[in-house]
Formats: C-alpha cells, structure tokens, sequence
C-alpha cells in the first residue's frame, strides 16, 4: 500500500471490529461458520471501494462471491510460502484458531489445510512464493504484477502468451507454478549467449527457487536459430 500510496484494509481487523472480540473469540463462540459470514460480508464491502490494497485471510478466496466480488474490481495475489517458512512465521503465535484445534501438530495440520485448499488456490490467476523473500522483494514482485501487459499470440500451431512487465523473470518460477506447470521434469532455459549474459542467471534462480530443474541451452544469435531443429542438435 505504501508502494502504491493506495489505503490499507485488512479484513481481520475490520472483522474484529465489527464483531467487538477477537478472531479467536469469533471462532470460540460462532465456530467456523460464523467466522465465515462475517469474513464474507467485509470483502465484500471491501470490493466495493476504489482503489484500496486489501489483505484477506487464506480462506477467504475459498468463497466463490467473495473471489468474483474481487475479481470483479481488482486484482487478486495469492502469497505463498513452503511449509517450513510457515512453521517458522508462526512460531509463538497464538492467534490462530485453524491451527490451535489442531492434535497432530501445527505442520501436519497445514499441510492438511494446504491439500484442501489447492484446487481454490490454484483457481486464482496470480500467485507470489514469498519465501525467502523479504517484504520488499515480495512487493515488487507484486507490483510487477500488476504493471504487466500480456500479449496473446496465436497461429497455426497453437498458441502462447507474452507477457510484458518489471521484474517479469524474477517472477517467472511463480508464473511457472501459477499456470499449473509441475516442477518434477526437467525444464530448458533457451537462450542466446547475448541475452543470457544480461538475464540467464536472474532467470534461472526464479525457476530454481520455485524448485524446478532447469539448465540453460545456449544457441546461436538471430532469427535463423530460433527453430526447435537448432535445440535438437
């Protein structure tokens, strides 16, 4: 919000307020569902106004009306992290009531809360990994999102899209994972020596660090190379 000079409108808070008792106390008294409705209906107000950054909690965009409320006059980020990064970030928390009914320990019970929500999550169109990330990477990334203009191509055999914006290859691995692309294969990062030399290495850690297998293939310079022959060779 700072970034962009735009106001901040954190949803937990505005439900706190309207509720009079902390989320915990919400969850204690009302249970999930209670927490829910009252979740529902502060995006929703939320979506309404201009121009705002709006932090929600990770099952809000669980609620289709609350996803297409958003979506409707805005641009949705999902901010993920791996599952260690989180154990870390919650360490002493005791503010979170999903976690705390849990008898497994808290990773078992995220990686469970994880696995229900990947389909939603997967569901929404942009996706940042903050791990290892500061708060300033993770925002620049974020606003390299939302100055980015996608170009579709299309042509006889088959289609792609180019997308145009700042800090584009540092966000290529969350791109990558974004368009539901598994890391289990190994990728080829094709090149040319003059274009590597500027980009590869920045390029490669993205796809690295989003845990894809990538190795670089160099090819010559100019459009008589550009031709998946030349790869072959």
């Amino acid at each position: 919000a700072d970034r962009l000079d735009r106001p901040f409108l954190d949803v937990d808070v505005e439900i706190a307020a309207r509720a009079g008792c902390a989320i915990s106390e919400i969850f204690a008294d009302r249970g999930e569902a209670g927490f829910r409705m009252l979740e529902s209906a502060a995006c929703c107000d939320f979506a309404r106004r201009s121009g705002a950054v709006i932090a929600a909690g990770g099952g809000a965009l669980l609620d289709v009306g609350v996803r297409e409320a958003f979506d409707a006059t805005g641009t949705i980020v999902c901010l993920m992290c791996d599952v260690d990064e989180m154990l870390r970030r919650l360490d002493g928390a005791v503010d979170r009531p999903l976690l705390d009914r849990s008898s497994g320990g808290h990773r078992r019970r995220i990686e469970q809360l994880l696995a229900e929500r990947a389909k939603g999550y997967a569901a929404l169109p942009h996706h940042v990994d903050t791990t290892a990330r500061t708060p300033t990477e993770v925002v620049e990334a974020i606003v390299g999102l939302l100055t980015e203009v996608v170009l579709p191509v299309r042509h006889e055999t088959g289609a792609y899209d180019v997308r145009i914006g700042l800090g584009g290859l540092e966000r290529l691995g969350d791109a990558m994972r974004a368009a539901g692309l598994e890391g289990s294969a190994p990728i080829a990062l094709v090149t040319n020596p003059i274009v590597y030399a500027h980009h590869g290495e920045t390029a490669l850690a993205s796809l690295r660090a989003a845990g894809y297998r990538a190795e670089v293939c160099v090819v010559p310079d100019g459009e008589a190379h550009k031709r998946l022959e030349t790869i072959e060779r």
